[in-house]
């Protein structure tokens, strides 16, 4: 039995596949990095692999496209083309690293994905949002909590 119970909620969380945001981060990330050492920094790392700081999801109501992560934090009203959803990218690894990877503390890039983005990026798996947002503590308890009223207002 858990110390919280989570009032059980209709809303289902579709997931987001940000694998082409990340491809497209890591070409962005290594052009920047071939420019500064064509212009001056010939010690640039060249970044190798990278990842979105998060697991996104999104739930669609009849206010817009909402996004949140599986911590339960996320912009509390609907993604639009004038504020569109903001996914951190991490380095994981540069070249001149070989195999080792490293937890980045601070993104190198964001991507900016827009609701036709978001909905492009749907992979169209559905979790329930009780089950989506993690479950460790009263922050994620409340963030849970803060979401499932706003979304079934929204719905």
């Amino acid at each position: 039995m858990s110390r919280y119970d989570r009032i059980p909620t209709p809303v289902e969380v579709t997931l987001l596949d940000l694998s082409t945001v990340e491809v497209d981060a890591l070409d962005y990330l290594r052009r920047e990095a071939q420019v500064a050492r064509e212009h001056g920094q010939p010690d640039k790392q060249m970044p190798e692999k990278v990842r979105a700081g998060e697991a996104w999801g999104v739930v669609e109501t009849s206010h817009g496209l909402y996004a949140l992560c599986t911590e339960g934090v996320g912009p509390g009203h609907p993604i639009t083309d004038d504020d569109p959803l903001l996914v951190d990218i991490f380095v994981e690894r540069h070249e001149e690293d070989g195999d080792k990877t490293f937890i980045a503390m601070f993104p190198s890039c964001q991507a900016r994905l827009k609701p036709e983005d978001l909905r492009e990026k749907m992979t169209g798996e559905k979790v329930n949002l009780a089950e989506y947002v993690r479950t460790f503590g009263a922050r994620l308890e409340s963030n849970y909590e803060s979401w499932r009223q706003l979304l079934e207002t929204a719905a």
